[in-house]
């Protein structure tokens, strides 16, 4: 694996020095400045890269890049990128082609697949991969930011997690899908020590993710590229060649950091843009545990007892720990001691291996270590986590993991732990009200809690891996995790049966001719046809995410892809898959691997896929079942269904919003596969909005309106429907609209409905009743033509026997007279460590403090104490004020949405009482204290 091959490369380099693992927080101190510096020569590229003349050619499923003004600049944007094999530029629809812009010009780039002769096409392509990225050009030090005596006196001091989009201001000319920000290049610059006793170790900084295309200096000296903007990775700083590591607190280095989010984007939803993750720098000893290489997989070997929805237990377990240790000095002997550690911390196990260790070795160590008694299992109702303790001379370190299985069956679906689970899964972006993709941890863990409130089981992360810490917390909250891999290549790289291959090869060609929808050849291949191989970055990618994240009990499944990143209708796609799954199983064999594919009949990808999986296609489930019965299935993407908090009317296009009643859309999807026993269960589209992709409406819409909750965290009328059937809960009972101050005129009709886990419900408008209407298994009830009248809407739930089960209101409330501040994160304070953050909900109340649900005052913030205000937001899909304080000189403010706000508060690094205050006039001020400690 290439993780282990670097390790051991930089490893090899270091002295005999021995001392414990460490590791430092590199998220504070870092300095940015937004856009390129005219100094900094960057790597190039030229069309003598693109060989292949393809004028008056059309491929289709390529990326639209709104920067690109001519061909030129098209083709600069396909130059470096891994992903890109073409760039098409339409000149206007005058020359026969149509690229979507302004009068029909556009610039497409991307992989070519499935493509059309089609008039007016400027276009050329390459046959072989993108060359591995050339060191930036010799900088002008000192006057490159690269350079370590740059003067950067003047750049903005910030931390990270920092995401540089979302700083933008809200453009109708930038790319609709990555919600209207314009695309940029920003520079990060730290400052910083190592402390003199690391000298002679190896010593290296752990990013979690960088968006995207970067490239690394230290001391002026280029270290690496890194293309992906979604997985892990490490530098290591101490065998940089050219540059010497300082050593020593009053010795300084200087890391500089180049993002390029401006040329070439992975996705088509907003992606952000910055180092958006968290950062470490660490150094470990010189025999030591490599990085991720703890793997803890255990088996289940006793009897199970507890139900479902309870701790359960077994008697006998085994867990086979897999080490991988390294050498950077002289021969050695080792022994290591792997302990197993109960969740109260008690030892229950423990293993000792010994052996020799050769000068820059490294050897996989594996134990088995049998756990007997009362063994605790993780399932979705109770979560406990073992840690595994590993002694390595010097080294030591703890790693968590769960104990439990998860098998896909062809019957009965998921069995987890031996009982049937459904997975009611959410699939979810990464993306929040005034954070954009740097969602500090806390922001992370209540997205989770709040689906799991819902009843919610189940989060795929679409479509990339996530930070590391969202892990945590689906470990902590009992979430099953379907883990996405970013990039299932579609370019494959050739390489002869009989030819040695490089870790990292690019001067190869193309396996597979170009060809139209007929199947008649555009553009041949030149033969030899040789033997097709994914390109091992992408193969790399996708190892990082199953080795950093394979102990957590809360993934279940693998998947490598998704839809049309799936190479549907590649004759290739089976080749392809399975490279990426042997891939993962080197890494891991404890879970199946799926894709979410949207040609589930005979594509040659899904062929080879553990667990089938369905992108929307309901109706194909039972016939794919009787055709392929050997074969579990699961939907992998449901729902799309668009709604809008509090929004009642037609939708408008011209003011952004939708209607929030979506139940018809997520009855149907729901219903498909709850039904029946053989589906493992489905992932709605989406859980939360997220910035980008604001279908089906246009600007002046900036983000989507699939999410059960808004991307404030406020929830929408569907999360009422969800709660009931997914927590089976007679008690929920929800009313649409819950407006009844303005839902439609008055006198006019709307079609009202009630959320409910009953067999009945009757409601009643100002004391007359509209009906009682039965509720089918899994549905709603639906009540039309009832004639809005203000007053009090009210309705009541029974069972199958009259028996009254639960009522609600809603009633018309008068005018906005204050604002109420609470706290949904925070309320228990909130740590002083410069980074956790409390979310403040901000309501507009009438006189007797109930919420005004059209209320949309524009409402100003102000903080005092040891915080700050990271962000902004309230759920409007078309509100284009800044959700940043950067773009806010003359104080931060946000307009309530449907009377409601959100303000995101950052502490400070010191203990203290933050204090937020609120104004909005004719409403007063109302405040809210956030205790940090």
């Amino acid at each position: 694996m290439k993780h282990l091959r670097l390790a051991l490369v930089a490893l090899a380099l270091v002295g005999s020095a021995s001392a414990q693992r460490q590791s430092q927080n590199f998220d504070f101190g870092w300095l940015f400045s937004r856009g390129e510096n005219p100094s900094y020569v960057p790597a190039t590229c030229n069309s003598t890269d693109f060989p292949i003349p393809m004028n008056n050619i059309q491929c289709f499923g390529l990326q639209n890049i709104p920067t690109a003004t001519d061909a030129a600049s098209c083709e600069a944007a396909c130059c470096l990128s891994y992903a890109c094999e073409t760039w098409q530029w339409c000149p206007g629809s005058s020359s026969g082609c149509n690229g979507q812009g302004s009068n029909g010009q556009g610039c497409w780039v991307g992989q070519m697949t499935q493509c059309t002769n089609s008039t007016g096409w400027i276009s050329s392509g390459r046959s072989s991969a993108p060359p591995e990225p050339p060191p930036p050009g010799p900088q002008p030090c000192p006057q490159s930011p690269a350079c370590a005596k740059f003067d950067d006196s003047d750049w903005r001091q910030l931390n990270v997690p920092h995401d540089f989009i979302v700083e933008g201001i809200f453009n109708e000319t930038a790319d609709r899908n990555h919600g209207y920000l314009p695309f940029a290049i920003g520079w990060y610059r730290k400052h910083f020590s190592v402390p003199s006793s690391w000298n002679g170790q190896p010593v290296y900084i752990d990013f979690d993710g960088v968006y995207r295309a970067s490239d690394y200096f230290l001391n002026g000296v280029w270290v690496g590229h890194h293309e992906s903007g979604y997985t892990p990775f490490r530098w290591y700083l101490h065998n940089v060649s050219g540059a010497q590591l300082n050593y020593g607190d009053s010795a300084t280095n200087v890391l500089a950091v180049h993002v390029d989010a401006l040329h070439f984007q992975e996705g088509w939803f907003y992606e952000g843009g910055g180092i958006y993750r968290h950062t470490t720098l660490n150094t470990i000893p010189t025999l030591s545990v490599v990085p991720w290489g703890v793997y803890a997989p255990a088996v289940v070997l006793g009897p199970i007892t507890g139900g479902p929805d309870e701790q359960q237990y077994t008697t006998d377990a085994l867990v086979n720990v897999q080490t991988d240790i390294a050498n950077a000095g002289s021969n050695q002997d080792y022994t290591l001691v792997t302990s197993i550690l109960d969740p109260s911390g008690k030892v229950v196990a423990a293993a000792k291996s010994t052996g020799t260790l050769a000068a820059a070795g490294w050897a996989r160590v594996q134990q088995q270590l049998e756990l007997t008694g009362s063994v605790l299992l993780w399932n979705t109702a109770a979560t406990p986590m073992y840690t595994v303790n590993t002694v390595l001379g010097s080294d030591e370190l703890n790693t968590t993991f769960g104990i439990r299985t998860a098998i896909f069956n062809v019957q009965s679906g998921l069995l987890l732990n031996g009982f049937p689970t459904k997975i009611k899964g959410l699939s979810m972006h990464q993306d929040f009200a005034g954070c954009g993709t740097a969602m500090p941890d806390a922001v992370n863990e209540f997205r989770v809690t709040s689906l799991k409130a819902m009843g919610a089981n189940g989060w795929r992360t679409a479509h990339n891996p996530v930070n590391s810490e969202l892990l945590d917390f689906t470990d902590r909250h009992g979430i099953l995790v379907w883990s996405e891999n970013r990039n299932l290549v579609r370019s494959i790289i050739a390489s002869p049966r009989s030819a040695p291959r490089e870790p990292h090869s690019r001067a190869t060609r193309r396996t597979a001719e170009i060809r139209d929808a007929d199947g008649n050849v555009l553009v041949g291949a030149p033969p030899p046809f040789p033997w097709p191989f994914p390109d091992p970055m992408y193969l790399n990618d996708a190892q990082a995410m199953v080795l950093r994240d394979r102990n957590h009990p809360s993934i279940i499944i693998w998947s490598l892809c998704n839809e049309g990143g799936c190479m549907q209708g590649d004759p290739l796609g089976g080749i392809v898959a399975s490279a990426f799954k042997k891939s993962i199983y080197d890494c891991d064999t404890s879970r199946p691997i799926t894709a979410n594919s949207e040609d589930n009949d005979g594509d040659t990808l899904t062929k080879v896929m553990d667990v089938e999986s369905f992108s929307y296609n309901y109706g194909e489930y039972d016939l794919f079942h009787w055709k392929y019965p050997w074969k579990p299935l699961m939907g992998g993407e449901s729902a799309s269904c668009v709604s809008d908090r509090g929004y009642y009317l037609a939708t408008n296009a011209t003011g952004g919003w939708v209607n929030a009643d979506d139940s018809g859309c997520v009855v149907q999807a729901w219903q498909s596969c709850a039904v029946v026993d053989y589906c493992a269960g489905n992932f709605a589209w989406t859980g939360f909005d997220y910035k980008g992709e604001p279908s089906p409406l246009n600007w002046p819409d900036i983000n989507s309106h699939f999410g059960i909750i808004d991307i404030a965290g406020f929830p929408k009328d569907s999360y009422g429907y969800y709660a009931a059937w997914w927590r089976n809960d007679t008690s929920v009972l929800h009313i649409l609209p819950q407006n009844w101050n303005s839902p439609v005129p008055v006198g006019s009709s709307l079609t009202a409905e009630v959320y409910c886990n009953c067999a009945q419900v009757q409601l009643w408008v100002n004391g007359v009743s509209q009906g009682k209407v039965s509720v089918e298994f899994l549905g709603v009830a639906t009540f039309n033509n009832v004639v809005f009248q203000p007053g009090q809407l009210r309705a009541e739930s029974y069972d199958n026997n009259g028996k009254l089960l639960a009522t609600a209101t809603v009633n018309t409330t008068g005018a906005a007279a204050s604002l109420g501040l609470s706290l949904d994160v925070g309320a228990d304070g909130i740590r002083a460590d410069g980074q956790d953050v409390a979310l403040v909900r901000v309501a507009v109340l009438d006189a007797q403090g109930n919420l005004v649900p059209d209320a949309n005052p524009l409402v100003t913030f102000s903080i005092s104490g040891p915080g700050s205000i990271y962000g902004v937001g309230n759920g409007d899909p078309s509100d284009h004020d800044p959700d940043k304080p950067l773009n806010m000189p003359n104080g931060v403010f946000r307009r309530a949405y449907n009377g409601l706000a959100r303000v995101v508060v950052q502490s400070g690094a010191s203990p203290g009482t933050v204090r937020l205050t609120a104004n909005s006039a004719g409403l007063g001020s109302a405040s809210v204290d956030i205790r940090t400690a």
